[in-house]
Order: structure tokens, then C-alpha cells, then sequence
């Protein structure tokens, strides 16, 4: 197949494409974060440059990477519990600031449902690596979502990094990460963090939630807390940070 990468900058007309290709690769809980749908149509406006895009010969989009630089004043491996939440926030004010940026963050990677399975997330994560290092960021950070981990909701993270499959880190999107050169840093356990009305979560998950209290949710990395008196559910969900030192 004949591919290509653009981003926001060189391909404006993209923006449409894109925000769509995210709806439908997002899960709903996560669409429906008030961080993101607020900051996200500001994170294509000021950072066009960031947004990376594979296309193939038709100019559809294979897959995409989202990441955003900011100004980090403390060793790298302190970065905050509060993760993707925080690092999408702190890019857009240092911008309105105009502090300069020493770190490169990583948002996601998606590829598309019909491009699944095809070695497209590793070919995105090398290009992502290629622009942080072009650009002569001090590292590249990600939070990074675990593939498997909605498959063991109540596990805790830290155990979760230490499962092993063949002597390697057990999570395929973890261990990819480490083959590529990264390096874990940590847990950040509030990484993203979503509140709703629980008729909200009955919607999204189509599942029995009767009783306040801590509960696994289809799609969620840990178990999602509710609380019938005041009507909402609580997810905190937890990601690994991982950092890339440049390489030229």
C-alpha cells in the first residue's frame, strides 16, 4: 500500500476527517471527558503542526498521532499522577504564555477499525518519534493507555506492569513501547479523570449498576466509583508514563 504523513498544518482540510476518525475510535467514556471537549478543538487550532496524519494514495486516513509540547521545570521523571488530564492543559497555557516548550507529550495513537492488525500503531509511533527528535525536544512523554488492562479492571496498575509473557512486560502497547526504546516512569493514577450522572454510565455500558460503590465497567482500566445519593460515577483512570531520550 502507498502511505504517506501529513499533519494539521499541511492538511487543513483534514480537521473533519479527523475529529471523526476519533469518534469512532474513542470509547464513548472517554469522549465524553470535559477536559478533552474542551481543549481538543484548541489542541488543532494552536498545534496543528503536532497532529500527525497517515494517509494512503487516497487520501484517507489510516491512522493519526495527537501530541502537544510543553514546558516541564522539574526532572522529567517527576511527572504529575494527574497525566494526559494535565499535560493537555499545560501545553495550551504555556502557549497563551508563551513559554517554551522542552517536552514533547504524546496524547494517542489511533488507527483505524478497518486498518487494525497491520503493524500501522509501530510505523505512527516511529514517525511521532522522528518529529520529537527533529525538533530537538529535551524528551518525548506519554501516558500511555495499557491495551489489555480493561480486561483486568481490578488489578492495580503497578501489578499489572509486572505481569510477564515470554519474559517480556505482558501489555503489547507497554512492550511496544520499550522495544521502541522507551522507558517507564511511572503510575499515573489519575491520569484521565470523568465524572456523569449514572443514567449516563447505564447508557454507555448497558450494564446493572445498582448500588453505591466501586464497580468494573466494560472499557474502563480500573473500577468505576458511584454514588447513587448524589447521582454520578466517578473514573479515575490510571496510565503509565513512559519517556524517549533523544537520540540526534
Amino acid at each position: 500500500m502507498i502511505y504517506r504523513f501529513t499533519n494539521l498544518e499541511l492538511s487543513p482540510e483534514l480537521r473533519v476527517p479527523l475529529w471523526n476518525l476519533t469518534m469512532e475510535t474513542w470509547n464513548p467514556i472517554t469522549l465524553a471527558s470535559k477536559i478533552l471537549q474542551k481543549n481538543w478543538p484548541i489542541l488543532f487550532e494552536k498545534f496543528p503542526r503536532y497532529q500527525l496524519i497517515l494517509v494512503d494514495e487516497n487520501e484517507e486516513i489510516i491512522g493519526y498521532a495527537n501530541s502537544i509540547p510543553f514546558h516541564f521545570h522539574k526532572n522529567v521523571n517527576q511527572l504529575p499522577d494527574t497525566g494526559w488530564d494535565w499535560m493537555l492543559e499545560k501545553g495550551i497555557v504555556d502557549f497563551d504564555k508563551n513559554i517554551k516548550p522542552n517536552l514533547l507529550g504524546g496524547l494517542i495513537i489511533g488507527v483505524s477499525r478497518n486498518q487494525r492488525g497491520q503493524q500501522w500503531s509501530k510505523i505512527i509511533l516511529s514517525k511521532m518519534k522522528e518529529l520529537f527528535n527533529l525538533e530537538k525536544f529535551q524528551n518525548l512523554v506519554i501516558p500511555i493507555r495499557p491495551i489489555l488492562k480493561d480486561k483486568h479492571p481490578q488489578i492495580e496498575m503497578t501489578e499489572y506492569l509486572n505481569w510477564k509473557k515470554e519474559d517480556k512486560v505482558f501489555d503489547p502497547w507497554i512492550r511496544r513501547h520499550l522495544d521502541s526504546g522507551a522507558e517507564i516512569i511511572s503510575v499515573c493514577k489519575k491520569s484521565m479523570t470523568i465524572e456523569a450522572p449514572i443514567a449516563q454510565w447505564k447508557n454507555w455500558t448497558n450494564e446493572p449498576i445498582q448500588s453505591t460503590g466501586f464497580h468494573p465497567i466494560t472499557d474502563t482500566l480500573s473500577p468505576v466509583y458511584f454514588d447513587f445519593k448524589n447521582d454520578t460515577g466517578l473514573y479515575e483512570e490510571p496510565n503509565v508514563w513512559v519517556k524517549y531520550e533523544r537520540e540526534f
